[in-house]
């Protein structure tokens, strides 16, 4: 069974401060790869120059155009509410 954006803990599909586009990614501008999705937010959040970052641990700091890419979510810093 595949779960959302390959991630297994669904608690973490949602973040504060992030807008998720689900089955979305970017493709390159990377400034670097996490070790995990939880240190992905963290390293972006830390980075003045990021702008967002997928679900496989790569956070960008360009975060358009997006494109399709099943099972992955893409995270742009923004309002979620």
């Amino acid at each position: 069974m595949m779960h959302l954006c390959g991630i297994q803990d669904m608690r973490l599909t949602h973040l504060s401060g992030y807008i998720v586009t689900v089955d979305m990614d970017h493709l390159h501008d990377n400034i670097g790869r996490a070790s995990s999705f939880a240190n992905a937010s963290k390293e972006c959040n830390a980075d003045k120059s990021c702008r967002g970052f997928n679900s496989g641990g790569w956070y960008k700091r360009v975060a358009s155009p997006v494109r399709t890419s099943k099972g992955m979510c893409f995270y742009t810093k923004g309002s979620s509410r």
